[in-house]
């Protein structure tokens, strides 16, 4: 059973019939518990806060509005963010330093 299914099932149970909406609804708390948005950098864990930083400053990663506008915003979940910091990692190992 994955994440997704053992979090829905107890909820799920708790009631006889949810309506499409309160199936959806139901669903989208759910994983934003597991899978949770980072609006700006003050939302981010403290380990990844240097490596996102240095991200946003290079315009790897931005939450979908020009910098010029807000480059404070993020709006990226956490499992995207994951990868991007692996491939920064990744990059990082791989590259010569200057």
């Amino acid at each position: 059973m994955d994440y997704v299914t053992a979090g829905i099932r107890p909820a799920y149970e708790e009631v006889e019939d949810l309506t499409r909406e309160e199936t959806i609804a139901l669903f989208e708390q759910l994983l934003g518990e597991k899978n949770p948005v980072y609006a700006t950098l003050d939302d981010v864990p403290v380990g990844w806060k240097a490596e996102v930083k240095r991200l946003v400053e290079l315009d790897c990663i931005n939450g979908g509005t020009p910098a010029e506008v807000n480059a404070a915003d993020l709006n990226i979940d956490q499992s995207t963010l994951k990868a991007a910091i692996i491939a920064k990692r990744y990059a990082d190992k791989i590259l010569p330093k200057k």
